[in-house]
């Protein structure tokens, strides 16, 4: 998801003053924006959205932190292709899947070749999840009963997650989508873990300042490199990078007042539809302004309220929940 081998730019480029593990106890009385999706696919993945949804939930609770989780609205029409591409994936993989479960019901595998196959069909099984109505309306009601604050974007969730942040109302943005970096989230954490309560913070601002780059500088490497909402050409990041260091030594020795991108086509002379990147550039500047909401289960402030224990503990119980002997 998101912007390609940026990570590994981070990893090359950046020190563990701009990336580290961070103990959620660390977080504390912060409020956190939480990419729903994100955990609904892992969860189901799992065959255990209701329990590990529960146990995040009672995790953030006992480091007495704040999330607010951020569902999908409708994407937008730039990223139709994107989620086509997606779709027939899936296909794909559960088409594959089908195929090698007939294979193994037909019991003609060796044990060893059987065992290699159902590790691939496992494998498998998490490329085809969907995510149903069903679900959403489970984690919904779960989240109510828990005291915990949702909310349905308009749009897609990380726009209203980086307003959040950007506002002001949240510290951090918990989401694996590496495009959260081209709005700007001033802190994202990723790879959260319910074995050690840890995430792995990004600390943007410090990230920037060792890469030597702007916000605006950033923005514009990251969208020419390909976004979610921009595949069609996918540049190397990394020759993104050489070229903008050549581009601000160009501009600096002969003194010029050049764009990035229109530098880049008239030295590069790449097949790029520049002024969709432009577009795409604006799509990722968040505004003060809130991004419209279809729906939420709170009002005012932002905060964690009463558990209802005894619709919690019916919840569980109908999700097969093992409660501990009195």
């Amino acid at each position: 998801m998101g912007i390609k081998h940026l990570n590994r730019v981070f990893n090359q480029k950046c020190s563990d003053q701009a990336i580290y593990k961070l103990h959620l106890k660390h977080l504390s009385g912060k409020k956190i924006a939480v990419d729903a999706s994100i955990f609904l696919y892992r969860f189901l993945g799992d065959d255990k959205l209701i329990e590990q949804m529960y146990l995040m939930v009672s995790i953030f609770r006992k480091y007495d932190i704040v999330p607010i989780f951020v569902f999908d609205g409708a994407a937008p029409p730039e990223k139709k292709e994107l989620l086509n591409e997606r779709k027939e994936g899936k296909r794909k993989a559960e088409e594959r899947y089908l195929e090698m479960k007939t294979s193994v019901e037909q019991n003609t595998l060796e044990p060893d070749e059987k065992y290699e196959v159902e590790l691939e069909m496992e494998q498998l099984k998490k490329q085809f999840i969907y995510i149903k109505d069903g679900d959403i309306k489970r984690v919904k009601h779960l989240l109510d009963i828990c005291g915990i604050s949702w909310v349905v974007a308009r749009g897609e969730a990380d726009e209203y997650c980086a307003h959040l942040i950007q506002t002001d109302q949240v510290y951090a943005c918990l989401s694996e989508d590496m495009d959260m970096f081209a709005y700007g989230c001033c802190r994202i954490m990723r790879h959260f873990s319910m074995v050690k309560h840890s995430v792995l913070l990004y600390d943007l601002p410090e990230i920037l300042r060792q890469l030597g780059l702007n916000l605006r500088e950033f923005r514009r490497i990251l969208v020419l490199s390909g976004t979610d909402y921009n595949k069609d050409e996918p540049t190397s990041l990394f020759d993104v990078l050489k070229w903008f260091d050549a581009f601000k030594a160009d501009t600096i020795l002969l003194e010029k007042d050049v764009s990035f991108y229109d530098w880049i086509e008239a030295n590069m002379k790449l097949r790029q539809n520049y002024n969709q990147l432009d577009k795409i550039y604006k799509m990722f500047v968040v505004v003060d302004k809130e991004p419209p909401i279809h729906s939420a289960n709170f009002e005012g402030e932002l905060k964690n309220r009463n558990v209802e224990r005894g619709e919690l503990a019916k919840v569980l119980a109908e999700d097969g929940f093992l409660f501990p002997a009195p």
